[in-house]
């Protein structure tokens, strides 16, 4: 009742910008007060300074947590940081393996004791929403799939554990080879998350929409990715997986704002929702172009897709009115996740 309350007071473009997730670096008063974002996250590692301690970052997070609570709804923010190697952002911090070479130790007892001093680092710096170490498993062997999924089992220090099987977009294969292929992974996925007992009700899941190969000749409409997408989640998705967050993979904004928006004309188990970067960003950081004159512009720009995707999560995106360049696809060959 609380949260419907509260939803009923919002408008919407504070409900889009609570949908948002800004670098560190773009923070401003304006941003967590006045218009406030959800969520804030040190990209690429950036702090308050170079070599700043743990209580510089613990201030920093706090200050931030002043300004949002002080804003006209007093929702707090989410502070996110990358920590696969430990918490590798942090001046003299731990610094560990990654997650694959972990998972090829076969030692549980290391891994979850990385996690659990990983996991108090991060604590210390006043952060509670992290990419924490995790074990690799290879979902299927190379002669089936090239694909793999990585995932995190560990909650008991109070983390939150962001599961994220992803289909790449690379390859000439049409719909119905990334469905067979998804299918398998999640299958491996769910698997080992079950064996864990993992607890649904507190897993975020991102993961990749069920769409051809960048390269394919046959490209699929809004309509058969919702189809495949959909299908693929009623298989594999327990209900109690409260949030299906999707990410874009090199789709232009306006494809995957479309596709999305497919997803929800009907009823769905699940939230179905977004956890976009560059079919966020794309048209923002080119609108911007590193120049302080640009800023409003790119700002409102950020705002149009935030507000294109916040309908598409309620299936009311039209697409109308789009720009030429929300319409280009962003695939890139080998890109670096």
């Amino acid at each position: 009742m609380a949260n419907e309350l509260l939803l009923s007071r919002m408008t919407l473009k504070e409900k889009a910008a609570q949908m948002t997730q800004i670098d560190r670096r773009a923070v401003s008063p304006v941003a967590l007060s006045g218009l406030p974002v959800g969520s804030v996250l040190s990209a690429e590692g950036s702090g308050p300074t170079e070599r700043a301690s743990p209580r510089e970052w613990d201030d920093m997070v706090d200050q931030m947590q002043r300004l949002a609570l002080a804003s006209r709804l007093g929702i707090p923010i989410l502070y996110g940081i990358d920590a696969v190697h430990g918490h590798n952002s942090i001046y003299g911090a731990t610094i560990f393996s990654h997650n694959i070479a972990l998972g090829a130790t076969r030692d549980g007892y290391l891994a979850r004791r990385i996690g659990d001093v990983t996991a108090l680092e991060v604590r210390a710096t006043g952060i509670h929403w992290t990419f924490h170490p995790c074990v690799a498993v290879s979902g299927i062997s190379s002669a089936r799939s090239p694909s793999r999924s990585s995932f995190s089992c560990w909650e008991d220090n109070g983390l939150v554990p962001i599961v994220e099987p992803k289909i790449l977009l690379d390859g000439e294969h049409g719909i119905d080879r990334t469905f067979e292929v998804a299918q398998k992974v999640w299958a491996e996925v769910f698997f080992y998350l079950v064996e864990k007992n993992t607890m649904y009700e507190g897993i975020p899941l991102k993961t990749s929409m069920v769409t051809p190969g960048a390269v394919c000749k046959d490209k699929a409409t809004p309509e058969q990715v919702s189809e495949y997408t959909l299908k693929l989640l009623h298989r594999r998705i327990p209900p109690a997986i409260p949030d299906i967050m999707f990410l874009s993979g090199g789709q232009s904004e306006v494809e995957a704002t479309l596709n999305l928006n497919a997803m929800n004309q009907g009823l769905n188990p699940w939230h179905v929702s977004f956890s976009y970067a560059r079919a966020l960003q794309n048209t923002c950081l080119k609108t911007w172009g590193g120049r302080p004159e640009n800023v409003k512009a790119a700002q409102d720009t950020l705002l149009v897709r935030a507000t294109a995707n916040s309908l598409a999560q309620l299936g009311k995106y039209t697409g109308e009115g789009e720009s030429a360049g929300a319409k280009e696809g962003m695939y890139v060959k080998n890109y670096n996740y």
